[in-house]
């Protein structure tokens, strides 16, 4: 879900936004999809496609003076809209938005659009992607394998990270509503706590290795 800015978002500059237009529209051209708009972020706090808009909204840090994430902001809701146009923007059989975006069919298109932008698909920024992108990436051999270590160690604390939640709420509720408490709840206890365990000496062991 995008997070809105406290903020507005002064407009890009017209000499930015002509050239990103120019560079969507090679790319659209390339990939026989319609040309996107290109719009500025004024709400949020990060860029985005539109799918209602059909345009993709390049939040200022990334429109100008960063080229590496410029051109990893076009390439990646470039790959957004041509999804869009092949595989339709919603759910079969209703009229609801599609829930998932950066799946494995969004990223197989993200690699031929890098493939076309950079001219090798490995030279686009992986290892800034989400973690599901990082570990396709990874899998294709598209991605460095010195980030694998750091991947593993995002998942491990965010896993770590879970069960302290759930151990904190279950003993939460445990002081509070004795009443309620049964075996179903001890045992996800149980759980909870091993999941953390392992997870920890996983962290330790990776940072054993200086990772």
């Amino acid at each position: 879900m995008l997070r809105k800015s406290k903020q507005t978002m002064p407009a890009m500059p017209e000499t930015t936004k002509a050239d990103l237009t120019e560079s969507a529209r090679v790319l659209a051209e390339t990939f026989s999809v319609p040309v996107p708009g290109i719009e500025s972020v004024t709400k949020y706090v990060t860029s985005y496609y539109g799918i209602r808009e059909r345009a993709i909204f390049f939040h200022p840090n990334h429109a100008s003076g960063d080229k590496v994430r410029q051109d990893m902001t076009l390439c990646h809701e470039m790959a957004h809209h041509i999804d869009a146009a092949r595989n339709g923007l919603y759910l079969p059989g209703t009229l609801r938005f599609r829930r998932r975006w950066h799946t494995p069919t969004f990223y197989a298109i993200l690699r031929d659009v890098a493939q076309a932008w950079y001219g090798d698909a490995k030279r686009y920024p992986w290892h800034m992607e989400y973690p599901l992108g990082k570990r396709w990436a990874l899998a294709r051999g598209l991605m460095d394998p010195v980030y694998a270590n750091h991947l593993v160690a995002y998942t491990l604390r965010r896993r770590y990270d879970k069960a302290t939640r759930e151990i904190r709420h279950l003993l939460n509720l445990q002081s509070i509503r004795p009443d309620c408490w049964s075996t179903h709840y001890a045992g996800k206890l149980r759980r909870a706590e091993k999941a953390q365990v392992v997870a920890s000496k996983k962290l330790q062991a990776l940072a054993e290795k200086g990772c």
